[in-house]
């Protein structure tokens, strides 16, 4: 027996052994997995649903709490939430094909879109995508609600933003603000000649068969689209109305955690939006902002990430591209306890 084929029998035998190991310990760490985040929703009372995949393979999946407290119906894993800021990834996911397509360039200034637009020669798209346009978020502007109760175009809701000041200059600083969006959502509309919905739709959701995953419109019947609730003093209420039109490209798709779970396989295996573009998007720039992602640290580890918050709406997602996790937490109370138990989950997944 030469040494190059024991070699070649030790490398194989070492496989297989780490291969059943791993198979071995899968079933023990689902039990863990359940076990462990049962305890969590329970003690802090969580309503909504939660997956957890590594790869292609779903480690837990899980749904807590009503759909409808008032028909007193059980939230499943095929409810439908709004997504809320979860959006933004999608609509950078959006530009970046549109870039691969040579229909744009994320260094193209925004005089070449809206010529008329404040700074509109200094503000990239870039600058959009990495919120550091200097541009005043919508959800600071006096007349906030007067406009969040409407049925609202793109085209209106530029208008105006276009009527505020800058805040700083384009590329001075970061600063979070949901009008970078709406224009990014203006700009694909524009470029593609599809509405947004609609070329999403053809791109990402009809090939990744994502059939729970849409823009919300006001008359739209969504099935399984859950209620929203706020809470007041302790008390579970009814959440305060709006109308999503005005949150185009920045809070107005839906989804499941099923579905979102797709989603992550089909960035993960390009599927979709090439590999220089899916490193381009989970990058970090400005204040470790990429493309409609943060970037988040546990200890070693680092990993992209999202939150959303929208009345009765919190979200929150995470991509452990290097440790090869994925997680979503989706809710229709408004309560920060998305944000209390993503944490805990956090440490349970990267202690696998």
């Amino acid at each position: 027996m030469t040494a190059e084929y024991i070699k070649i029998l030790y490398v194989l035998i070492m496989y297989l052994l780490i291969t059943n190991y791993a198979s071995a310990q899968l079933p023990e760490r689902k039990d863990h997995l359940r076990d462990s985040i049962h305890t969590i929703a329970t003690e802090h009372n969580f309503n909504g649903a939660i997956l957890i995949s590594e790869g292609d393979s779903i480690l837990f999946e899980g749904a807590y709490g009503k759909s409808s407290f008032e028909l007193d119906t059980p939230i499943t894993l095929e409810s439908v939430f709004n997504i809320a800021s979860l959006t933004k990834h999608f609509t950078g996911a959006a530009i970046l094909l549109l870039q691969e397509r040579r229909l744009l360039s994320i260094k193209d200034n925004l005089n070449k879109y809206i010529p008329d637009f404040p700074n509109a020669e200094k503000i990239s798209i870039h600058h959009l995508l990495t919120h550091t346009s200097g541009i005043k978020n919508y959800n600071s502007f006096p007349n906030y609600w007067e406009f969040a109760v409407k049925q609202t175009t793109i085209k209106e809701l530029i208008d105006l933003i276009k009527t505020y000041p800058p805040e700083s200059e384009p590329g001075q600083k970061f600063s979070y603000s949901n009008s970078n969006y709406a224009i990014l959502a203006f700009i694909i509309e524009m470029v593609s000649g599809l509405s947004y919905d609609k070329f999403l739709k053809q791109n990402f959701f009809i090939p990744l068969e994502m059939k729970n995953t849409g823009n919300f419109t006001k008359s739209e019947i969504v099935k399984n689209r859950v209620c929203n609730y706020d809470t007041l003093n302790n008390t579970l209420i009814n959440a305060r109305y709006y109308d999503l039109s005005f949150k185009l490209g920045s809070g107005s798709l839906y989804s499941t955690v099923k579905d979102l779970h797709k989603w992550y396989v089909g960035l993960i295996k390009y599927k979709i939006i090439s590999k220089q573009s899916v490193d381009m998007m989970f990058s970090r720039y400005e204040n470790g902002y990429g493309y409609g992602l943060g970037r988040g640290r546990n200890l070693l580890h680092v990993y992209y990430e999202h939150q959303g918050i929208s009345p009765g709406v919190e979200t929150y997602i995470a991509y452990f591209l290097s440790d090869g996790y994925f997680l979503v937490i989706l809710s229709n109370v408004s309560d920060g306890k998305v944000m209390k138990i993503k944490d805990k989950i956090i440490k349970l997944i990267l202690n696998l």
